[in-house]
């Protein structure tokens, strides 16, 4: 006959039963470490790719900004990058208008029509364009490029607009002064094939025999002339 406990199992029962649950906290403990070890590398990726994200913005002058409300009039989340990009002060709170102002007239117009349509969820909310800034401190031009996102609630109306805008002003200036040496270049290359050219088209062609070429070093052999053939046989 096999022993019970107070509660009526049987030891081997209960002996099962404890290793069961002994093994099963070892599993759960060994799944609870995997986890944690995951955890700590997944850790570790995100804070290595901020690293990196923060050396981009820094080297690449990547400026960023949030509009969490997005109402014209209300105050952007702008970054110290973003503002040293447009050359405001560091303390200043940047307003879609005041944004506007750092636009050259010439571009100002295009960009808030495609700031716009991004709040109104053209191309899905994305929001792309280059122009040119003037910095308010001095008057200089810059170029930009710049790429954002609007997101909407459930009813499309846009509660969120994130962005970057890079500085791109030393790739302008590399390309225009790209393009002005092939203009030189090209209308160097024109002037020397078309002198050739406008050389032989200029001199007149002579008419009416040899003795119209200009410059000419002998003279015609007359009646009265001893010819080279005649000295040569004398």
């Amino acid at each position: 006959m096999k022993s019970k406990g107070i509660n009526g199992t049987s030891r081997p029962s209960a002996t099962r039963d404890r290793r069961r649950t002994e093994e099963e906290l070892q599993r759960l403990n060994a799944e609870l470490s995997r986890q944690a070890a995951h955890l700590r590398e997944v850790n570790q990726t995100l804070l290595d790719s901020e690293r990196r994200l923060r050396l981009a913005i820094e080297i690449g002058r990547i400026g960023l900004w949030v509009w969490n409300s997005t109402d014209l009039k209300n105050v952007g989340d702008w970054s110290t990058q973003l503002k040293e990009i447009f050359g405001l002060p560091l303390d200043a709170e940047v307003t879609h208008d005041m944004f506007l102002k750092c636009v050259h007239p010439e571009d100002r117009e295009r960009v808030d029509q495609l700031v716009r349509q991004a709040l109104a969820g053209a191309n899905g909310g994305e929001y792309r364009a280059e122009y040119r800034t003037i910095h308010p401190r001095d008057g200089s031009e810059h170029w930009v490029t710049a790429r954002g996102q609007a997101f909407f609630d459930s009813a499309g109306e846009a509660i969120r607009f994130i962005g970057t805008v890079m500085d791109i002003t030393e790739r302008k200036r590399a390309e225009e002064s790209s393009i002005r040496l092939n203009l030189e270049l090209e209308r160097r290359i024109a002037e020397r094939t078309e002198g050739p050219a406008n050389f032989g088209r200029s001199r007149p062609r002579p008419t009416g025999g040899p003795d119209n070429y200009p410059g000419r070093a002998f003279p015609r052999i007359g009646a009265g002339e001893v010819s080279c053939e005649r000295l040569a046989v004398g």
